[in-house]
């Protein structure tokens, strides 16, 4: 295994795949009190409008990042920065609440709440190089205290420590139990003297529970395989082989109540979905032309007793992203099967049916660049010869090398952001050439 993937595999296991602003037991069950509002899938644009109230001459612009619902990838969006201090951002979104985070370059991030049916408008103000939030008008969610807190408790999340263990030589049911009982203690430390409303709560406990959902109970395969790097050593790095889990392992999927809609707020909810799609102990079929009601069938036989239900709109999600997947995995825009069991199903005018028709003509242009690819193996040299060996072929060319893995969305994102830029030198002698572990 090439070391840049132990080192990113290792990143991501720890960290997680998180958008920038980060884009339990029965006990810790989501408080009925002050529960959120529950948004709803809506097809919509969102406009945001500001101002820095003490605007500093660097700052030229904004990024507003936030992750997308149906179409499972993040919109990383910038706009300029007024001389005065104002911005204005104008940006699709799938939810009718999304909750976003405005990056100011060089001086951290803040919370926003964007609105398909109300425009949000925020000052900020630079502090101490920081940037904070001064006022937010709009559908807003989250409490000022919220905002300001809810980083101290997913950072204290995050970097909880715990006593390594050799998962690997565990059986998936073992792993699991252990990994349930991380997440109680790691949810416990984090909220410890915390200063959350109700709502701020519920939030956060469900960003903390969907966040270890994804990075770790359905990270099976990656987390053994650092496991035995880290026990075993780098030496026996390529005489590990993973064991896919069979779909019982999945049985503390019911824990999750993944027909929570207020699980609609959280940026890994698309994640969680994605993975579910993509575990191979669950054998959930691609789409393909398979009528929406036919795949549904087969999806609820899989599914249904492992999550607890078998109604609900936590199917709409897994049939919308299982699109998803067909277009972020491969750029394959829709077929007019796939088209007419959409409208069928969601209807010609359904909130999904708009979502997923926009993304399919942004697809069709992408995948008109997307150019013929040659797979290679890896060329049987040591590996201090390794790059030298992969890029010879090559001379005279300029060489861009891109590192990525199957399971990282953001390595995926890049690449379809590079296609433009590829076709814009599709004449000139550059060669792409992208390197991969064996998943």
């Amino acid at each position: 295994m090439n070391k840049k993937f132990r080192n990113l595999l290792k990143q991501i296991l720890i960290i997680g795949i998180c958008i920038p602003f980060f884009s339990c037991a029965e006990a810790q069950s989501q408080s009925n009190k002050n529960p959120l509002l529950v948004p709803v899938i809506k097809s919509g644009i969102a406009k945001l409008s500001g101002k820095i109230i003490n605007p500093v001459q660097e700052i030229s612009s904004l990024t507003l990042r936030f992750q997308n619902l149906i179409t499972a990838e993040e919109s990383i969006v910038e706009t300029n920065v007024n001389a005065d201090g104002g911005f204005n951002f104008r940006v699709p979104i799938e939810c009718s609440v999304v909750l976003a985070s405005i990056v100011v370059p060089g001086y951290g991030g803040v919370l926003v709440t964007l609105s398909t049916d109300q425009e949000t408008n925020i000052e900020l103000k630079i502090d101490n190089h920081k940037v904070l939030e001064i006022r937010e008008n709009g559908d807003a969610f989250l409490t000022k205290t919220d905002k300001d807190n809810y980083g101290n408790v997913i950072s204290r999340y995050m970097t909880y420590h715990y006593e390594q263990k050799p998962i690997h030589k565990m059986p998936p049911s073992e792993y699991a139990q252990i990994e349930m009982e991380i997440m109680k203690k790691r949810i416990d430390y984090a909220f410890e003297g915390s200063k959350l409303s109700d709502m701020g709560q519920n939030f956060v406990l469900n960003e903390c529970r969907l966040y270890h959902l994804s990075g770790r109970l359905l990270s099976y395969k990656g987390a053994t395989e650092l496991s035995y790097l880290n026990f075993e050593g780098e030496s026996k790095a390529n005489e590990y082989v993973t064991q896919e889990p069979d779909s019982s392992y999945y049985s503390f999927l019911k824990f999750f109540k993944l027909d929570n809609n207020q699980y609609l707020y959280n940026s890994q909810c698309s994640k969680v979905i994605q993975r579910l799609l993509s575990a191979k102990g669950l054998n959930i079929p691609p789409i393909s032309d398979i009528s929406i009601d036919k795949w549904m069938v087969d999806v609820k036989m899989k599914l249904s007793d492992l999550v607890g239900f078998d109604t609900g709109q936590f199917y709409d999600l897994l049939a919308a992203n299982a699109y998803s997947k067909q277009f972020n995995d491969s750029l394959t825009p829709l077929s007019e099967k796939q088209k007419e069991n959409i409208i069928a199903y969601w209807g010609d005018n359904g909130e999904i049916t708009k979502i997923l028709s926009k993304k399919n003509e942004e697809i069709i242009q992408l995948a008109k660049g997307k150019s013929d690819l040659v797979v290679n193996q890896t060329p049987d040299v040591a590996k201090e010869k390794l790059m030298d060996a992969i890029i010879s072929k090559y001379k005279g060319k300029t060489v861009v090398v891109d590192f990525w893995a199957t399971w990282c969305l953001p390595c995926l994102s890049n690449m379809k952001e590079l296609i433009e830029i590829k076709n814009g030198i599709s004449e000139k002698d550059v060669a792409f050439i992208y390197i991969t572990g064996e998943s």
